[in-house]
């Protein structure tokens, strides 16, 4: 179950350029003329017969499911007043689930009470993080009422459940652009933009930002220029522009910075110049090219666990879990009690058949970062089951 909208404010300032306000205008007025916010949620409308008989068997049997379908109903032809009585007589007749919270959010978003708006997403929030339409509510109520690092947050959890999610990439991008993190945004509204080629107000936006990010990156050219013959100066502009999302530009001043920074004598720093221009190649998606530069990487400094992570990602897409699993123990191993590469050890575990060491790694996980050894737990008995019903 999806929710759409998009904030209704034009009070803010336009922060980048007229483009966002523009934006954020026409958010609203598509949200609400075009498509219906929360198009996802409701059924067809149904006959006037059909919602009075579907009234008298809700009063007599006094059961929540009836209320919640009667207010989706009444979702589907707007009345979202009676949205509001029903989905809150659903909740009370103990019906609590997060599908009758994310309605009762959507119909107080939609008759402008934001904080109830807030507090009824929340609830399903908290009922089932996981849930991408709950996260979107709670995105849009913050949205807004301007709270754009929470509306920022929200969507970031609604986007890692549902990536493909163009109105919660859309918002998202909102949000960045107006706590100034303009990469962030600019990638949000590019996928966005992919998901949903027809939003014509983005383009325009991720123009605006890049010009922007392309005049903070400026001063780190001139610096590089002036300062010609300093690997140091070089490698602040290939952070920068990597950090921009330029990565062409990222990976010429990684190189300079490389040829001139490297030395003998100086191993780690070497391998953390070679690092630099391995992540660069993948991001553009020249894993050969990425592959040949981390182990260069690892012949320098071994001990890096950032470099043999990444070695392991290298593999597992090409679906070389052996492999995988040797880089995901050497970036453990050399990071005792990070997060990720734990789980990514776990999950090339279950991938091969090695349940045992994935309830190691469960094990490990476990204290540093409990909700996610609880959710590793489920993989493993999952994997387990479907192990055992094979034989």
């Amino acid at each position: 179950m999806r929710v759409r909208g998009s904030i209704a404010s034009t009070t803010l300032v336009s922060l980048v350029g007229v483009t966002l306000a523009a934006m954020i205008s026409s958010g609203c007025s598509a949200a609400r003329q075009e498509e219906r916010p929360d198009i996802g949620i409701w059924p067809a409308p149904a006959s006037l017969e059909d919602i009075e008989a579907l009234e008298r068997r809700a009063v007599d049997s006094g059961e929540g499911d009836l209320e919640l379908e009667l207010a989706k109903i009444y979702g589907s032809i707007g009345d979202w007043d009676r949205v509001v009585e029903h989905a809150s007589r659903a909740i009370n007749l103990g019906y609590a689930g997060v599908e009758s919270y994310v309605v009762l959010s959507s119909a107080y978003a939609n008759l402008g009470l934001w904080p109830n708006a807030m507090a009824a997403a929340a609830e399903a929030a908290t009922i089932d993080r996981s849930h991408a339409g709950a996260r979107f509510s709670l995105g849009w109520a913050y949205l807004n009422q301007l709270q754009w690092a929470r509306a920022a947050q929200a969507f970031q959890a609604c986007v890692a459940s549902d990536p493909d999610y163009p109105e919660a990439q859309r918002n998202l991008g909102i949000a960045l652009t107006a706590i100034n993190n303009y990469p962030g945004a600019v990638s949000a509204f590019e996928k966005a933009l992919e998901q949903n080629p027809g939003d014509d107000t983005i383009p325009d936006m991720i123009a605006e930002l890049r010009l922007s990010l392309d005049e903070a990156l400026q001063p780190f050219r001139d610096a590089a220029v002036a300062n010609a013959g300093d690997w140091r100066a070089h490698a602040a502009l290939g952070n920068q522009a990597n950090i921009f999302g330029f990565q062409d530009e990222a990976l010429e001043a990684y190189q300079a910075a490389a040829s001139l920074g490297m030395s003998p004598s100086d191993p780690e720093r070497s391998a953390q110049l070679i690092y630099n221009i391995a992540v660069v190649y993948k991001a553009k998606g020249q894993i050969d090219d990425a592959l040949v530069m981390f182990e260069r990487a690892l012949l320098l400094s071994p001990n890096q666990p950032q470099t043999h992570y990444n070695v392991g990602l290298i593999h597992q897409s090409r679906g070389n879990d052996l492999k995988a699993v040797e880089s995901f123990e050497m970036a453990v191993e050399y990071e005792k009690g990070s997060v990720v590469p734990t789980i990514a050890l776990a999950d090339a575990y279950l991938r091969i058949g090695h349940f045992e060491g994935a309830r190691y790694q469960h094990d490990r996980l476990a204290e540093a970062d409990p909700e996610q050894a609880a959710a590793l737990m489920g993989r493993v008995l999952a994997a387990e089951s479907h192990a055992h019903v094979s034989r």
